[in-house]
């Protein structure tokens, strides 16, 4: 049994190291030893008790000239020095592992197709402009690719984030729907690979949506179920207006799947205070890769050009078949200063749909996980949250999402509910 538990090392080298305590002061330092496995950094001391530190108990780790420093959720911290010509390699595998472990609790607990793809990485934007992220890792995910650089932070991509995927001058680039690109250049053997393995995963998701789709909307033909598959992607909430666009029968039936889903007394009093044309419905299989079963999700924006009145924000409900999830998400629109200076409808129109793509975008990154969005800062500290706090450090969207979130109303009952909704409406714009 003891041979069983014991994991194999990946990596060990010669440093030196300075532990300490939450109380700022020195525990024990000198010449180790350093071990990596795939759950935790083992540092023997040449005479010290030996530090066992599983990465689950790391809530930063960062490289500072040559040393790296590793926060706990302890509040002590473990410097290492003096690891000579292993530097990078030991900081490369520190990272990688680490990471390993934040994917695997939060937010991709879902089939890896291929990892260990070393690129040069760069990001281009909607102005076309292009910033270097260094070397780094592609990994191939069931659902997404994942993006780790050399610097141990890593991005999230959404397969129904793309729109193209193509190679130009040896480089594999991935556009975006929303504009952006991501550049992958001296990837060597892997580029067709990589190129046709994430072009498959594409295809299989595409297929799925779109058997979806056909049960869901059994009466529209196979040229309407493509154009409703490719507006929600794997997942991706639609617009009403451009659901009708497509077909003007859709959407009575997405509202007779949200009524199927137990969600129906919602989303209607919702509808009533919000802009018809811009509320958005989302359905899913599998919200992580085959792991769950059918989802349904959406979005309600509540704004007017007049400021007092209730609004300022865009209300979410997701729930599984099995009706989990009882509570409304509100995210707010805008800052309540920028929110007072919008001119008329049309500008404020523009506001509303950029934030219903980013909720969009970002609520899909995180794989719909709430819990760390509305935990408090002060209930992150907790060390029953020290994951939430890892992956918070982490993601870029959990981050936006966190500064976007206004509150959270649980359905105890649909009076209580309607009241405590109101109320958090009212005293987002100041309503008194």
């Amino acid at each position: 049994m003891e041979e069983q538990d014991k994991l194999s090392t990946v990596m060990e080298c010669a440093a030196s190291y300075l532990f300490i305590g939450d109380d700022s002061l020195p525990i024990s330092q000198g010449a180790c030893e350093l071990l990596l496995d795939a759950e935790k950094l083992t540092v023997l001391p040449a005479s010290e008790e030996p530090l066992l530190i599983p990465y689950r108990d790391i809530i930063q780790l960062s490289r500072v000239g040559y040393k790296i420093d590793v926060k706990l959720v302890s509040k002590e911290n473990l410097t290492i020095s003096n690891l000579g010509l292993k530097f990078e390699d030991f900081f490369r595998n520190f990272s990688n592992l680490n990471n390993d472990v934040i994917l695997k609790d939060l937010l991709m607990n879902e089939t890896i197709h291929k990892s260990g793809i070393v690129a040069d990485l760069s990001y281009r934007d909607e102005a076309n402009s292009e910033k270097s992220l260094g070397q780094g890792e592609l990994r191939i995910y069931e659902t997404g690719a994942v993006i780790i650089s050399g610097e141990g932070n890593f991005i999230r991509i959404p397969y129904n984030d793309l729109a193209r995927i193509h190679v130009d001058n040896y480089k594999l680039i991935l556009d975006t729907d929303y504009g952006d690109s991501y550049v992958f250049s001296k990837i060597g053997k892997e580029l067709d690979v990589c190129f046709k393995m994430l072009n498959d995963l594409i295809k299989a998701l595409s297929v799925k949506t779109q058997l979806s789709m056909q049960e869901l909307l059994p009466v529209f033909d196979s040229s309407v179920i493509r154009k409703i598959a490719k507006l929600m992607k794997d997942g991706r909430s639609a617009r009403h207006m451009d659901i009708d666009a497509i077909s003007s029968g859709i959407w009575a039936e997405l509202e007779k799947k949200v009524d199927q889903f137990g969600v129906k007394e919602e989303y209607d009093y919702l509808a009533s205070l919000g802009q018809s044309e811009r509320i958005c419905i989302g359905m899913k299989r599998g919200l992580m890769g085959d792991i769950t079963g059918e989802y349904i999700w959406f979005l309600v924006p509540i704004f007017s050009i007049d400021s007092a009145q209730p609004g300022n924000a865009i209300a979410m409900e997701a729930t599984s078949v099995e009706g989990s999830g009882k509570a409304t998400y509100f995210f707010k629109i805008a800052d309540p200063e920028e929110y007072k200076t919008f001119k008329n409808q049309e500008e404020l129109k523009s506001a509303v749909d950029k934030a219903l793509k980013k909720i969009n975008r970002d609520l899909i990154i995180v794989n719909f996980r709430r819990e760390p969005i509305y935990l408090t800062d002060q209930q992150l500290e907790s060390t029953t949250y020290v994951a939430y706090r890892r992956a918070v450090s982490k993601v870029p969207a959990l981050q936006d999402l966190r500064h976007l979130f206004i509150g959270r109303v649980i359905h105890n009952s649909p009076e209580q509910w309607k009241e405590a909704v109101m109320q958090l409406l009212k005293s987002n714009v100041n309503v008194v």
